[in-house]
């Protein structure tokens, strides 16, 4: 991944959908669904939903993705894809859309905090 073609979580819009992009950022928050796992990725821009699924992803990549944890730092690929009807998030400008991930590097590790960091 050339971290100089990354873009920023909130600058992603409807518009690009079907589009491949590399973002980076810190996990905020984690909800796994068994074989599906669902991060809100965060930078400066904002907060986009990343989706590690076995149908876009490998086992190798799902595998690592289910060892993520809050703050995590992460560069990450995939494809811009339209949230299904009734899972829009209307709290994120990036609410109509998620990322199918592909690829996952994990760049630094955070140690379990001891408060959430929205306290």
């Amino acid at each position: 991944m050339k971290y100089h073609e990354r873009l920023q979580c909130g600058n992603l819009s409807i518009s690009d959908v079907g589009r491949e992009v590399f973002l980076a950022g810190w996990v905020d928050a984690l909800r796994d669904h068994g074989e599906v796992l669902f991060i809100h990725l965060r930078d400066r821009s904002g907060i986009i939903q990343v989706v590690f699924s076995p149908e876009f992803a490998s086992q190798s990549i799902c595998r690592d993705a289910a060892s993520l944890r809050s703050e995590f730092c992460v560069a990450l690929k995939g494809r811009v894809q339209k949230r299904s009807e009734g899972t829009e998030n209307p709290h994120f400008d990036t609410g109509l859309i998620e990322i199918m991930a592909s690829h996952l590097t994990i760049l630094s590790k955070s140690e379990k905090l001891p408060f959430p960091v929205s306290e």
